[in-house]
C-alpha cells in the first residue's frame, strides 16, 4: 500500500514538472525568457488597473530585482511601457499597442486550451484537480514554512 502511495506521489510530481516544463517551453516559443513574464502581461491585459513593479512583486511573490529584469525585458520587446505614477519612484506599467495585440493572441490560445479541457474533462474532474492542487499548495506552504 505504501509503495503504491509513493509511486502515485512520484507520478504526480513527474506530471506536475512536465506541465511546468510545457509552460516554460511555451513562453520561450513566444520569445519570453520566463513564463512569469506572461503572468505579468496577462494581469496587464485582463485587469483594468494600474500596476507598479511593487504590485507584481507582491502578487507574484517575486523579488524586486527579478520583476525589474522581467519588466525591462518586456520594455525592450516593446510590449510594455512605463508611465509616471503617483510619484517619481513609482512608475505605472502598461501594455503598448503591440503588447495588446500580442496578448490577444496568447489569450486566444489559452481559450482554445480551456475549451479543449472542457471537451475532455467533466466538471467533477476539473473540481477534483483544483481541490488536489489546492491541498498540495497548502501542504507545501505549511511544510516549507513559506
Amino acid at each position: 500500500m505504501e509503495k503504491d502511495l509513493k509511486k502515485g506521489i512520484g507520478k504526480f510530481n513527474t506530471i506536475y514538472k512536465k506541465i511546468d516544463d510545457i509552460y516554460v517551453n511555451y513562453a520561450k516559443s513566444l520569445g519570453m525568457s520566463n513564463y512569469v513574464m506572461l503572468d505579468i502581461l496577462e494581469l496587464l491585459y485582463n485587469e483594468d488597473k494600474l500596476y507598479t513593479q511593487k504590485d507584481f512583486c507582491e502578487l507574484l511573490n517575486l523579488k524586486k530585482q527579478v520583476v525589474n529584469i522581467m519588466v525591462n525585458d518586456l520594455r525592450v520587446k516593446e510590449l510594455v511601457e512605463l508611465k509616471e505614477g503617483e510619484d517619481r519612484r513609482h512608475k505605472n506599467i502598461t501594455l503598448t499597442a503591440e503588447g495588446k495585440v500580442f496578448m490577444g493572441k496568447v489569450i486566444e490560445t489559452q481559450k482554445d486550451i480551456e475549451n479543449g479541457l472542457l471537451n475532455i474533462l467533466t466538471s467533477a474532474e476539473i473540481a477534483t484537480c483544483v481541490s488536489v492542487l489546492e491541498k498540495y499548495e497548502k501542504l507545501l506552504i505549511k511544510t516549507l514554512n513559506l
